[in-house]
This record gives structure tokens, C-alpha cells and sequence, in this order.
């Protein structure tokens, strides 16, 4: 496939807000696209500011689709301000920038599969340290922290794997960053590296 830049942006732009609007599909709790969509995005779009603002708006979008039409009896416009939502975009923030490792490079699956992994805990120590934070439930000190840190560790259910709310994350982030750069390594001849692009 020939790119120019309308191709290009379009595919990349495309598909992160693809993965976003992913989350209305059913799927298991935690199973998201965030880490796989913040790579994707950094890793391809030409400048660093396209691919924060591209991953930040695709979820904000799905947020308020999610909020309104999954769960329109807890939507309120408070939660994009909350603790909770705070956590999801300073981690989103922060694993953009994990993506800088992987931008302008030939990249292999090891690489990825670093980056998806090391995404994973980024989110869940940002996420859950906003919990704590932001909740009168746990105490504003060390214990208190790491006691809302095991909160967010994997709580198994009898024979339910997909209870565990960190392995359906870990999970999901290697699926979703498997699929966005595995498409994208499909319609650009099987390279994973950045495409050049014309005018």
C-alpha cells in the first residue's frame, strides 16, 4: 500500500479510535484498549502531541459513550473529574510516553510485549494510587496506600479466571496492542516500522 499523509494519519487516527469505541462491546472487567491505543499512537503519528491528543480524546469519547449508554444510572459529568477518571488519563499520559521507546523503529514482538507488560503496571500503580488518594476508605499513609494497592490486585472467584481484574488487564493490553500493530503491520507490507509518507 502506498501512504500519503491523509492515508497515513487516517489509518493511525482510525484505528486508535477503533479501539476506543471497543470498549461498548461486551468484555471481561479490565479487559481495555488503553495501553494498546497509547502505544499504537505514539510509536506511529508523525508528532508526539498528535498521539497524546488522539488517545486522550478517542477515550474520552468512549468514556462518555460508556457512561451514557452502559451505565446511564451512575453517568454524571462529575466522574471525568473524579479521583478515578484522573488516574485513567495521568497513566494514559504516562504510557504515551513509554511509547517513545517504540517510535521511528523496526519493532519486534518482544518489544511490544515489553511495552504492553510495562504499560500494565504503570496503569494499575497510577490508577489505584488515585483510589487512594481520592477515597476516604483508606488511610493517608504507607499502609494505607499498599492496602489500596492489594486492593486492585487479582481477587480470583471460583473457577473464574476472568474475575481477576489485573490478569484480564494484562491480558487485554497484550491483545489490543497485538491487534493494533499487527493491522497495522498488515496493510504496510508486514513491516512494523513507520511508514514513510508523502505529501
Amino acid at each position: 500500500m502506498h501512504w500519503n499523509r491523509i492515508h497515513y494519519l487516517a489509518f493511525v487516527g482510525g484505528a486508535v479510535v477503533l479501539a476506543a469505541l471497543s470498549r461498548l462491546l461486551p468484555h471481561p472487567h479490565n479487559f481495555t484498549p488503553l495501553v494498546g491505543m497509547a502505544l499504537f499512537a505514539m510509536a506511529y503519528m508523525p508528532k508526539a502531541w498528535q498521539a497524546i491528543a488522539i488517545t486522550m480524546l478517542s477515550y474520552l469519547l468512549s468514556d462518555a459513550l460508556v457512561n451514557a449508554f452502559l451505565h446511564p444510572e451512575a453517568s454524571s459529568w462529575a466522574y471525568f473529574v473524579s479521583p478515578t477518571a484522573l488516574g485513567v488519563y495521568v497513566a494514559m499520559l504516562l504510557v504515551s510516553g513509554l511509547g517513545f521507546a517504540l517510535k521511528g523503529k523496526a519493532l519486534k514482538t518482544s518489544r511490544l510485549m515489553a511495552g504492553s507488560i510495562s504499560g500494565s503496571f504503570v496503569f494499575y500503580l497510577v490508577s489505584n494510587t488515585a483510589v487512594w488518594l481520592g477515597s476516604a476508605y483508606y488511610a493517608k499513609s504507607f499502609t494505607g496506600w499498599l492496602t489500596a494497592l492489594y486492593a486492585g490486585i487479582p481477587f480470583y472467584q471460583a473457577n473464574d479466571i476472568l474475575s481477576s481484574f489485573f490478569l484480564n488487564q494484562i491480558i487485554g493490553d497484550l491483545f489490543f496492542t497485538g491487534l493494533l500493530f499487527g493491522a497495522y503491520a498488515l496493510v504496510n507490507k508486514g513491516s512494523l516500522k513507520p511508514a514513510r509518507i508523502g505529501s
